[in-house]
């Protein structure tokens, strides 16, 4: 879906993406760690700085006068900069592995209604009912046989790469055992 959004893009949009993932450092699933990366991708978006809006400038130099970054609310700067930009889409993955999810789901309630924004997250009660009252909310569960086809194409792809490294290695019913025991046991994963 991410690489989808990046490939259809249209010229001039902005895409803020983030993966929160329980294996990552404590600093990159904190609030602060997520709002970096979101305002970082934000202002790269600009090709030309010299095209950006007037409030990138603004931000760039409250930055660059400030004695240290902790300072400036980064949730302000990514919702003041969102509001001068006419095509937004954020997409936080896996929500339910952030640190603070309390804070993130703030800050997403704060954006613009213009902002598209994309949540993936297992099915946790706090996410879901605080984006209930949202009007134009598509809810869409994904459940393990949706994805079945997508985790055996992703396992035929590296054993078939590994059988490049390793020719001698040619035993095809061992190999669709292989298959079939991984997308089973990965249920969904």
């Amino acid at each position: 879906m991410i690489e989808d959004l990046k490939q259809n893009k249209c010229p001039g949009s902005i895409l803020a993406i983030f993966y929160c993932d329980y294996t990552f450092n404590e600093k990159s699933r904190s609030t602060d760690g997520i709002l970096q990366s979101l305002l970082a991708q934000l202002l790269h978006s600009f090709d030309n700085p010299l095209q950006a809006p007037p409030v990138v400038h603004e931000i760039l130099a409250e930055f660059s006068t400030a004695q240290s970054v902790t300072g400036i609310p980064l949730a302000d700067v990514i919702i003041k900069l969102a509001k001068c930009c006419e095509d937004v889409t954020v997409v936080i993955d896996a929500l339910d592995e952030c640190e603070d999810r309390r804070n993130i789901l703030t800050l997403l309630h704060q954006l613009p209604s213009s902002v598209r924004l994309f949540v993936a997250s297992r099915n946790e009660v706090d996410i879901k009912s605080s984006f209930q009252s949202y009007s134009k909310l598509w809810e869409q569960e994904i459940k393990p046989d949706d994805i079945a086809s997508d985790i055996r194409n992703y396992i035929v792809r590296k054993l078939e790469d590994h059988l490049l490294q390793h020719p001698d290695f040619s035993d095809r019913s061992l190999t669709d055992t292989i298959i079939k025991t991984l997308v089973e046991k990965a249920n969904g994963m």
